[in-house]
């Protein structure tokens, strides 16, 4: 309660001085500091006049204080700033009423507004409840396989016509991937061997197949066609003895 009171008169007096054009400091100055050195000055001359005369010290304050020339000025300045104060008092309470007034308004329209918002979403709630849920399928593609490679052996007879030839090894070679052209074909071996050929079994035909020998690596090349999935290559060496040369690794790998 003290707190509120004090916060109003606080406000009420700085209402007063906007409205005055003023400041406290010159307030306190003018209004109250000047008026008590005067009359201080004047009590001092009075004071020592009167006291030749044998004048008591109490008679002489006395008359200072009740004389018109201290009491008509005092009650002047007394009922002006009671008035000052009181109008602004009740002016600064008139504007926070004002002010309390246009907040609850605001705050009233502002809670119209949240209600035909927290509406609208009740509705649009209720709509979407009722509304039958919908189930979206999506089919996928299938996965695409791993890519891989697969080598296997067939061991048989030599050809006469290859000089030196005992045994024969056939290395069927197949990937489940298409490979572009052109492309390169290396098979090694275990030992050392006698080249032979390259055959697509599953192509009418193809340009290339130059095959050559690396230590005991077997390459060749093909330019065309390319090599679609699932389609064979067959590697054929001659061995020069008893035993068959033997595939360790093979690979198929596009040049371009």
């Amino acid at each position: 309660m003290l707190l509120s009171v004090r916060h109003l008169f606080s406000l009420a007096w700085a209402n007063l001085v906007a409205a005055l054009g003023t400041t406290t400091l010159s307030i306190l100055v003018f209004s109250f500091a000047i008026p008590v050195l005067s009359f201080v000055i004047t009590l001092a001359v009075d004071w020592r006049q009167q006291r030749r005369t044998g004048v008591t010290v109490n008679t002489i304050i006395r008359g200072s204080l009740l004389s018109w020339q201290t009491l008509v000025p005092s009650t002047v300045y007394l009922v002006a700033w009671v008035c000052l104060l009181s109008w602004s008092l009740s002016s600064t309470v008139y504007r926070d009423h004002r002010a309390l007034l246009g907040r609850i308004r605001t705050l009233i329209s502002q809670n119209k507004t949240l209600q035909s918002a927290n509406e609208a979403l009740n509705n649009e709630n209720e709509q979407l409840k009722s509304t039958p849920v919908k189930t979206l399928t999506r089919t996928l593609p299938p996965p695409e396989p791993e890519k891989k490679c697969w080598m296997s052996h067939h061991f048989g007879l030599p050809n006469s016509t290859v000089e030196g030839a005992v045994t024969t090894t056939a290395v069927i070679l197949r990937c489940n991937y298409k490979i572009t052209s052109p492309y390169q074909v290396a098979v090694e071996f275990d030992r050392d061997f006698i080249p032979g050929a390259l055959t697509l079994p599953d192509a009418g035909g193809w340009m290339g197949g130059n095959e050559s020998k690396i230590n005991r690596t077997m390459v060749a090349q093909i330019s065309n066609p390319a090599l679609l999935s699932e389609q064979l290559v067959i590697v054929t060496v001659y061995g020069s003895t008893d035993q068959y040369p033997r595939a360790l690794h093979a690979g198929i790998k596009a040049l371009d």
